[in-house]
């Protein structure tokens, strides 16, 4: 009964039990499949999401077997990339689109299953045969309990290829830093040195070592320039090209010339350096030393020449600020006359001894040129007009020594102008010019003389323009007048003789005296038609007062150095004479003292040649000259007429009447204008006088009166 009661408890319990269990397990298993249900959910969710993030992903993906290399899945940007369609990309394996041998990409794939390497660059074939760089990023997942290994593909052929021409571009810059001929140097916005070349070290000695970190114009620049380059290296600081010659040294001292090209090293708009290249420019600075010599230095005397002095004088101009420059111009009296007697070797010996005698007066004080010829000129700086002046006549007075060259003794002088920036010109054309006009003033005055430039001077020049130009014509216009100034014999007030006297009487500017046009004359040369209209008018006026039965006198006429130069001088006198039947007896040349003694020996023989005619010739001027007893003695000549500069000097009176006397010459006074000199002359046995006294110089209308009354 027990065991049935037992067995029936038991059976209950177990009924009650399995009934318990059956709802509590029930109830579990609903728990359970809810929270599995959610965790499948969520596990789907999951893998949608990166179902979705694979497959739809712009980065090409895909999954690898490592044991067949077989492609096991592909994404649709795989399949873009590499031009094959989603069934083509799982039916081939990895060597197909990777280059490398199965051997080489095995080990790779080693490497990624590892771990040992995670990212690889290889090159890739795409379907159309074109090879691509990628960047391949691979790691492992294990599917199903196999590891697999899934990579991620970014195509980096244009950062390849951008690396390369870097790289490239790196190279050039390398090579053509290291090898360039020109020095180069990398700098700091501070200067200093960051990196130099070959050809820095070749260039200045120096290599990187011992210079890294310290400024460059420490290194090659002088002391007194490192103002001057400082100013420079700011501009290139400033984001400016700086192109310049300028003077350098190297390790050792030595002067180079360089050509600089500086230029700021620029990043994303910020100056990060300085960049610098110097080119050697020595041996071209030294060719152009030796052309700029050439170019700028007399052959002959090895002074400055024209160009170089006017190019400097402008530069002292543009430079020169409230302060004076003095310009000398200085021309050699007579050196025309020595070129053409002794010839142009010894010409160009005086050039040159005249040359060192103004080089050496000048010395520092300023720079010398000749500019042409005869003509040297003088730039001089912060010195007074006194000390201008004092200048010019030490240099008149050495350059009065007797030169001796082939056995020659020869007397120099010259002549002096100055002109003053800014007072007399502001460019050196002008200031050359001034001086040029106020050396011929100074020549006009005395041969040997200084003179400075006024606006007096520039105004004569203007009318000896005029006058030179309009001389030309003067006899065509019948300008020029004769007029004749009795000479007379003391001893009885008689009227012996007249010279003629050329007269200019100008339209416009009225009368020029003698002194004015005559030397102008000489000069173009028209003094010729002048002295031959002079001279057929003389002898045509002359007879015809003798063939009016006027008393017979002569008539001296003055004749030009030029005009004795002529070759034909003697023949055409000859004509004239011939023509106008005068006799000769009644005509008398006057020639002055210069006159011969520039040309002795063809003076003497043409004078021969007029005497040899019965024309009579005086010495006019006599003493103001430099001739000597002995040139007097060897020309056959009548008369000597004593200048009116002489006539109250008693010794030179007294002189000259004593050369007369020993030459057996007549002597005739010019100039007398009183009664004093005239009773002077009486007692010094002057017999012949010409002067106011007696008369001054009239029309041939005028002059009759004298002739007409005594011949009556």
């Amino acid at each position: 009964m027990n065991n049935i009661l037992v067995n029936l408890l038991f059976k209950g319990c177990d009924m009650v039990l399995r009934k318990f269990y059956n709802i509590l397990w029930g109830k579990f298993l609903d728990t359970k499949n809810t929270e599995y249900k959610k965790m499948q959910d969520k596990i789907k969710e999951s893998e949608e999401k990166y179902k979705s993030f694979f497959e739809k992903n712009g980065a090409a993906m895909f999954i690898i077997d490592p044991e067949s290399f077989n492609i096991v899945e592909a994404n649709n940007a795989a399949c873009i990339y590499y031009g094959y369609t989603y069934d083509q990309m799982k039916s081939i394996k990895i060597q197909d689109i990777n280059i490398l041998s199965k051997d080489e990409l095995k080990r790779y794939i080693n490497d990624a299953k590892s771990e040992k390497n995670k990212r690889f660059y290889f090159k890739h074939k795409l379907s159309s045969g074109e090879i691509k760089d990628v960047e391949v990023y691979s790691g492992i997942i294990n599917i199903n309990g196999k590891d697999y290994l899934y990579s991620i593909v970014h195509d980096i052929t244009e950062k390849i290829m951008f690396e390369q021409k870097l790289m490239i571009q790196k190279s050039y810059f390398e090579q053509l830093f290291e090898n360039s001929p020109d020095a180069i140097a990398i700098l700091t916005n501070q200067s200093k040195v960051i990196k130099v070349n070959k050809a820095f070290e070749t260039i200045f000695g120096y290599n990187l070592d011992e210079i890294k970190g310290k400024y460059i114009q420490d290194l090659l620049i002088f002391k007194e320039n490192i103002k001057e380059y400082d100013f420079l290296t700011t501009k290139v600081i400033g984001g400016n090209v700086l192109r310049q010659e300028i003077v350098t040294k190297n390790k050792y001292g030595k002067l180079i010339y360089v050509s600089l090209l500086s230029y700021p090293i620029i990043y994303n708009q910020e100056q990060l350096g300085i960049y610098c290249i110097y080119t050697d420019i020595s041996e071209r600075k030294e060719c152009e030393k030796k052309i700029e010599k050439l170019a700028y230095t007399d052959s002959l005397t090895g002074l400055y020449n024209r160009a170089y002095f006017i190019e400097k004088l402008n530069s002292e101009i543009r430079e020169t600020e409230n302060k004076k420059i003095m310009i000398m111009f200085i021309d050699i009296d007579g050196f025309k006359k020595i070129n053409d007697t002794l010839g142009h070797i010894v010409g160009d010996e005086i050039l040159r001894y005249c040359a060192n005698i103004i080089k050496k007066v000048i010395n520092i004080k300023g720079i010398v040129a000749r500019i042409g010829g005869d003509e040297f000129v003088v730039l001089l700086k912060n010195i007074t007009q006194k000390e201008l002046v004092d200048i010019s006549y030490e240099i008149t007075e050495k350059l009065k020594d007797v030169v001796i060259m082939n056995y020659q003794h020869i007397h120099l002088s010259a002549s002096i102008g100055a002109s003053i920036y800014p007072d007399d010109g502001i460019d050196a054309h002008t200031l050359i010019k001034n001086a040029d006009i106020a050396m011929y003033e100074a020549k006009k005055n005395n041969e040997g003389k200084v003179h400075i430039y006024s606006s007096q001077d520039l105004n004569k020049i203007k009318k000896e323009f005029i006058l030179c130009n309009d001389i030309r014509y003067a006899l065509d216009k019948g300008e020029i007048q004769i007029h004749f100034q009795p000479i007379v014999d003391i001893s009885n007030s008689q009227v012996v003789g007249a010279e003629a006297l050329a007269r200019w009487y100008h339209k416009e500017l009225g009368y020029i005296p003698p002194s004015e046009f005559i030397p102008i004359a000489e000069k173009n040369k028209s003094i010729i038609d002048i002295g031959n209209y002079i001279i057929k008018t003389v002898c045509k006026q002359n007879k015809i007062w003798q063939d009016m039965g006027y008393k017979k006198i002569f008539i001296s006429i003055n004749i030009s150095a030029v005009q004795l130069q002529e070759d034909n001088f003697v023949d055409n006198l000859y004509k004239i004479i011939k023509d106008t039947g005068i006799d000769p007896r009644y005509i008398e040349l006057e020639i002055t003292e210069r006159v011969y003694i520039e040309d002795i020996d063809n003076i003497i023989q043409k004078i021969k040649d007029l005497r040899d005619m019965g024309i009579k010739i005086s010495i006019d001027d006599f003493g103001t000259g430099y001739s000597s007893l002995s040139q007097l003695s060897k020309l056959d000549v009548n008369k000597l007429k004593i200048d009116k500069s002489f006539i109250d000097n008693i010794k030179m009176i007294d002189a000259i009447m004593s050369v007369a006397t020993i030459l057996n010459l007549d002597v005739i006074a010019e100039g007398v204008e009183n009664e004093v000199q005239l009773t002077f002359l009486k007692s010094k046995k002057c017999k012949i006088v010409q002067g106011y006294i007696y008369g001054k110089p009239v029309n041939s209308t005028e002059f009759e009166k004298y002739i007409k009354v005594e011949s009556t």
